[in-house]
This record gives structure tokens, C-alpha cells and sequence, in this order.
């Protein structure tokens, strides 16, 4: 092998060396920051709806979820459907305590409504998978819209959110194709201000 084969074999030496060791040290930075990794994750299609680790009735995701909600009403404003006039429904998280969901609904306006029986049949706004992992949260939800025969179908969209001490903002969004996600039961407003006891498959 000449001279300049020699130097450019050894080049490529030291950068494979040199991507390892940083490979390596974002591995150990990322294992190490994980026991301080708290937060709350659900994906409410699960066969139990349960918590898989953790609450939903917490100022994060009760904040994190109302200004997703805000952002996804803004942008895709409920159909008029049935005489609904403006009006809309928001179904949170399943277990969100009565009075979370109820200031969820006052801080969205005075068209939002929770889920009752009275108001069952307002075009719905679902918060689907929700992960808040300290100032930060990645929320689905999904916007009602109506399809070209005049029924309601769902716009879903991911949205990134940072805030934590800070108000919550959007910063990222993914948007999807109508009906590429279902939605979840709709959560009706619970009876009683207690907390809705829950439980994950083992």
C-alpha cells in the first residue's frame, strides 16, 4: 500500500474511533439522566384505559392538555353540525379528576363543554396519547371535522409542547390524514370531585 493509502486508512480509523466515543458518551449522559425522568405516560386505547405509570391529575397535564386543546381548536374551529352553533364538547384523559375537567372546559372558552348527557351530541375534541416528561410533553389530539357526507371525522394531530414553570407552547405539530387515528371513549365528567381509580393490566 503507498504512502497516501496508508494516511487515509489511518483517517478512517480515528473517525470510526472518534463516532464511537461519542456514541458512548450520549449512551452513558442519556442512562444517567434517566432515574430523574419522571412523568406520565397513557395511551387511552389500551383494552384497560388504565395508568400505565402514573395520574393524570397533575397541573402538568392538566395545563399541557389545555393549551393543546387551545391550539387544536384555533386552528381547526368546531363544525357546525346539528345545530351545534360554535358550541363543542372536550373529553381529557380518562380519570381526570371533576374539577381539573371542569376548569379545562372555563379555560377554553365559553363554547366548551365537558362530556355529559347534555352534550353528548357537540362535536368532540379528544385528547388521545399524552407523555409529559418534566418542561416537556408530546399530545395527541384530535379535531372534529365534517366529512363530504355531512358526519363528523376526526383531523388528528401530534403536538410537541414545552413549558413546565413556564406557560405551555406549542412547538412542534405533526399532522395527519383525517380518520388516522380513532379516537377514545368519550370521558364523561365524573359525579363527584373524587379521584377515578384506575388500573393497568399487570
Amino acid at each position: 500500500m503507498d504512502a497516501s493509502g496508508m494516511i487515509l486508512r489511518a483517517i478512517s480509523r480515528r473517525r470510526r474511533a472518534g463516532a464511537m466515543v461519542g456514541a458512548l458518551a450520549i449512551a452513558l449522559l442519556g442512562a444517567a439522566g434517566l432515574p430523574g425522568c419522571v412523568g406520565y405516560r397513557t395511551v387511552p386505547n389500551q383494552s384497560t384505559g388504565g395508568w400505565p405509570n402514573g395520574s393524570p391529575n397533575t397541573a402538568a397535564v392538566e395545563e399541557s392538555c389545555t393549551e393543546a386543546l387551545r391550539w387544536a381548536i384555533d386552528r381547526v374551529p368546531p363544525p357546525d353540525h346539528r345545530g351545534s352553533a360554535g358550541q363543542f364538547a372536550i373529553s381529557p384523559p380518562e380519570g381526570m379528576r371533576q374539577s381539573r375537567y371542569l376548569r379545562m372546559a372555563r379555560n377554553l372558552g365559553p363554547n366548551a363543554f365537558p362530556v355529559t348527557e347534555d352534550s353528548i351530541h357537540l362535536p368532540t375534541y379528544f385528547v388521545g396519547a399524552v407523555e409529559v416528561r418534566g418542561a416537556f410533553a408530546t399530545i395527541d389530539v384530535l379535531c372534529p371535522t365534517l366529512d363530504r357526507w355531512g358526519d363528523i371525522a376526526y383531523k388528528p394531530y401530534t403536538l410537541e409542547l414545552e413549558g413546565g414553570p413556564l406557560p405551555w407552547r406549542v412547538r412542534d405539530v405533526q399532522a395527519w390524514r383525517i380518520g388516522a387515528m380513532a379516537p377514545p371513549a368519550k370521558y364523561f365528567l365524573p359525579a363527584t370531585d373524587e379521584p377515578v381509580v384506575t388500573q393497568a393490566e399487570p
